[in-house]
C-alpha cells in the first residue's frame, strides 16, 4: 500500500521471466489487473508497475591453486558470478553485498583468494554509481516520488565484460 497523489493504492511491481519488459499492453498485465480489480473492493485502487532493471559492475583479481589452469578458473569465476547475480537468482530491491561477491568467487574450485577491486552500479544513491569499490549497492524499493508510485529496482550483474578479471600476481 502506498500513499500516492490520488490516495492510498495497492501497488505491485511485476517482473517477467528472464527480465523481459512487461507493459500495460501485455496480456499478463491486462489479465492480472482485471483479476485484481474484479476480486478487490470497489474503493481500493490498484497500480501495476514494471520492475526497474538496473545493473552493477565488478572488477577482481583471483589467486588460484597452481593445480588448476588459470583460464579455467577465471572462466568459472565469471560464470559463477553471472549465475549468482542473474535475473532469475535475484529479488526485487535486493542489495548487492561486497561479501556476497567475494564468497561467490571464493567458492569456485581452484580459487585460493579474491581481491575485489570494483563494485559499483545501480541507480541510487549517486555515489554508488561511479566506478569505485562500494561495500554494498542498494537497490530501490517501491516508493512514492512527487505523489507517483515508483517500482522496485532489480539489480543484476552487467552483461558487459568485467572491469577487471585477472590472476593475482
Amino acid at each position: 500500500m502506498l500513499q500516492v497523489r490520488g490516495g492510498v493504492t495497492v501497488a505491485i511491481t511485476l517482473a517477467a521471466p528472464h527480465g523481459a519488459p512487461l507493459t500495460e499492453a501485455s496480456p499478463v498485465w491486462q489479465n492480472l489487473l482485471a483479476a485484481l480489480k474484479s476480486s478487490g473492493g470497489p474503493h481500493v485502487a490498484v497500480t501495476l508497475l514494471s520492475q526497474q532493471p538496473s545493473t552493477f559492475r565488478v572488477g577482481l583479481k583471483v589467486k588460484r591453486d597452481p593445480a588448476y589452469e588459470a583460464d579455467v578458473v577465471l572462466a568459472a569465476v565469471e560464470a559463477a558470478l553471472r549465475s549468482h547475480f542473474s535475473f532469475d537468482a535475484r529479488d526485487l530491491a535486493q542489495p548487492v553485498q561486497q561479501s556476497d561477491v567475494i564468497a561467490t568467487a571464493q567458492a569456485v574450485p581452484g580459487v585460493v583468494a579474491v581481491d575485489l577491486t570494483r563494485l559499483y552500479g545501480g541507480t541510487r544513491p549517486a555515489q554508488q554509481t561511479v566506478a569505485s569499490l562500494q561495500v554494498r549497492l542498494l537497490a530501490s524499493r517501491m516508493r512514492v516520488e512527487t505523489g507517483v508510485a515508483m517500482s522496485s529496482e532489480l539489480l543484476t550483474l552487467d552483461p558487459a565484460p568485467f572491469d577487471l578479471l585477472e590472476e593475482m600476481a
